[in-house]
């Protein structure tokens, strides 16, 4: 602080010598040089005639004086002790400004190293969950697709306020492919345009209201047709997303980003990523960042799981074309070509 500045130590001892020295220049000026002057006023009159010019000549050096003390007094007003002391304050209120802003600064930024280091175990965990679901997909289930990527999306959902920057409690994280792009997906049935393949809402949001009910104001048709990754605060598109002045009353978020799904080891857009909030500030700075890695992740996931129902189709349909029959000794059923009796 100021207090403990050698500088400042200086600045006060020089204001002590200075405010003595006020004090003494005011009580000469208002009390030594008054009486003074009255003294050499009855002299100059009671003196004889031609005898009183020394009294006159020491009485316009005392008014000299005099007038040129108050001037200087006036103007040392201006710089006194006490402006100098309101600008000392001024000074260390301004340092202690400083210092808290500075340790506000240093708190941000441990709170965004904190936010950064829990997205990247998130990433972390959710590679792992990719992984392990990429080893047990199950073609023969309903919505497969939907059932296997869940746990994924999970490991996101759980610490979405830090990692993405969701800060309210209504929000979904969606997916959307071409038709035919996920191998026995589209869980909402035929659509106009993308289909959804996967849809995540902690809050029992209808799964199919983008696709069957909000038309145009679907947060993927707004991000399909730009191919890029992309924010959007319903304010910034009153014509599409309000109604009579209002926001539409089928809309269940007021900011969403998406993201391009490729093809995997292909630039091939065959879907878009949607994370969709009711909060009205933006997501996290790198939010985008974290939905593309999350993008790649569903491009993997995707070739995974279409690998695995080819496969699956390929032996099933072998399966139904191999002739079945019963061993005489048994009467188990067996399979592949009898051969004929010897």
């Amino acid at each position: 602080m100021l207090s403990e500045n050698k500088n400042w130590k200086c600045l006060k001892t020089w204001l002590e010598w200075a405010g003595r020295f006020y004090q003494a220049a005011f009580v000469a000026t208002t009390v030594g040089f008054p009486i003074v002057e009255c003294v050499f006023v009855n002299l100059l009159t009671g003196a004889e005639a031609g005898k009183a010019w020394p009294y006159g000549r020491a009485l316009g050096v005392l008014a000299a004086m005099h007038l040129v003390l108050v001037v200087l007094m006036v103007c040392w007003g201006k710089g006194s002790e006490i402006v100098c002391a309101a600008n000392a304050v001024e000074a260390e209120q301004r340092l202690h400004e400083s210092e808290k802003a500075a340790g506000d600064r240093e708190e941000a930024m441990r709170r965004e190293l904190e936010r950064r280091s829990e997205c990247q175990r998130m990433i972390r965990s959710a590679i792992e969950e990719l992984n392990l679901q990429a080893c047990q997909i199950d073609p023969t289930t309903h919505n497969a697709f939907c059932r296997g990527f869940s746990p994924v999306i999970q490991r996101v959902a759980g610490n979405v306020r830090t990692t993405l920057g969701v800060t309210a409690n209504q929000f979904t994280i969606e997916l959307y492919c071409d038709e035919g792009a996920v191998m026995g997906g589209n869980p909402c049935g035929p659509a106009d345009g993308p289909v959804q393949e996967f849809f995540y809402s902690p809050n029992g949001l209808d799964p199919c209201a983008p696709v069957l009910k909000l038309g145009s104001r679907a947060p993927h048709r707004w991000g399909w047709k730009r191919g890029l990754p992309g924010y959007c605060h319903i304010e910034n598109d009153k014509d599409l997303f309000y109604e009579n002045g209002k926001p539409a009353s089928t809309l269940y978020f007021r900011t969403f980003a998406t993201v391009p799904v490729y093809l995997a080891c292909a630039p091939q857009q065959i879907g878009l990523l949607v994370l969709t909030s009711m909060q009205t500030e933006p997501f996290a700075g790198d939010a985008l960042d974290t939905l593309q890695f999350l993008a790649s992740l569903v491009s993997q996931y995707v070739a995974a799981h279409n690998r695995c129902v080819e496969e699956w189709s390929a032996w099933a349909r072998a399966q139904q074309q191999t002739p079945h029959y019963r061993t005489p000794a048994t009467g188990e059923t067996a399979t592949g070509v009898p051969h004929a009796p010897g």
